[in-house]
């Protein structure tokens, strides 16, 4: 197939992308359990954002690549012919991305229509936090009658800190986000360890450590997971029954208080990978290394 000057950047940008960020998705699903074990020793907040960073990984490295080395090597190197053919990888490569990218899109607005439905008529019988730049609360009057008002009250406390997060925010961008291939998306790890960590965290924010506060939240736990009306919320919804299969552990992590974990220096390593940043960039925009990327690209677009 033949295409113009800046038809065939575009495929060829597209096309980069997608393999870059097929082999770091890879790497990252591959590195997902041991990672998260380590993550896990911190706190449920600081373990969940980390967890979010090994998922937004992939994407940041494969479009830093894809835009900030290989189209300005192009861009430089390349003669702005008339047209000139491209190869079935370039191309195929170029559609998968453009498919597995659809595929996120569909999956983000189903997720946002189920939402919308979630406010203007509730689906849950727990408390939950429906909307995404605006947060709202809602508490269903099931949720009122069967609560006693310290366990409502404690259980709103724990949505509050779901809103305070963002975290529907963050489970959007997580829907957005492409997977590795299509019909494939390969992080399910980090996404069901975020949530998790994600629950935790409200949790923890929501007792303050105080253990009369535990308590009656892990009562509300066990009673709307009893009652035979219960039902989950959509994944756009931040609800207190969302993860129920980890229900049991939240409930127990409740009951005993967990010691403060340790705190990471967080400061240290966002200069070190501001460093690191800072000096890939320096090295590949360097003319040698975008006339390397470039010979490469020529005979992969070919």
């Amino acid at each position: 197939m033949t295409l113009d000057y800046l038809p065939r950047l575009f495929a060829l940008a597209l096309a980069v992308f997608f393999l870059l960020h097929s082999i770091c998705g890879l790497v990252a699903s591959f590195a997902a359990r041991p990672a998260i074990r380590f993550f896990q020793s911190f706190s449920p907040r600081i373990a969940a954002r980390l967890v979010l960073t090994l998922r937004f990984l992939p994407f940041a490295i494969a479009l830093f690549l894809a835009i900030g080395v290989c189209v300005p090597g192009y861009l430089r190197y390349e003669p702005e012919a008339r047209a000139e053919p491209v190869g079935l990888l370039c191309l195929a490569c170029s559609g998968l991305c453009v498919l597995t990218c659809l595929l996120s899109t569909r999956r983000a607005i189903c997720a946002l229509r189920a939402t919308s439905a979630c406010l203007r008529r509730p689906v849950s019988l727990s408390p939950c936090v429906a909307g995404i730049f605006v947060p709202r609360i809602v508490v269903p009057l099931q949720a009122r009658n069967l609560l006693s008002p310290d366990e409502l009250g404690i259980a709103i406390a724990h949505e509050r800190a779901h809103a305070a997060a963002h975290d529907n925010l963050k489970r959007l961008l997580l829907l957005l986000a492409p997977g590795v291939a299509p019909f494939f998306r390969g992080y399910d790890l980090l996404e069901q360890a975020w949530a998790r960590l994600a629950e935790w965290a409200a949790d923890d924010d929501a007792v303050s450590r105080q253990p009369a506060r535990a308590l009656s939240l892990a009562a509300a736990l066990v009673r709307l997971s009893r009652s035979p009306h219960a039902s989950h919320a959509s994944c756009m919804t931040a609800s207190l029954l969302l993860d129920a299969s980890s229900l049991a552990v939240r409930v127990d992590r409740l009951l005993d208080m967990p010691s403060p974990p340790r705190r990471p220096n967080v400061a240290l390593a966002a200069s070190l990978a501001a460093l690191l940043l800072t000096g890939a960039l320096v090295i590949l925009a360097r003319a040698p290394s975008l006339l390397t990327v470039h010979a490469f690209l020529e005979r992969f677009i070919h």
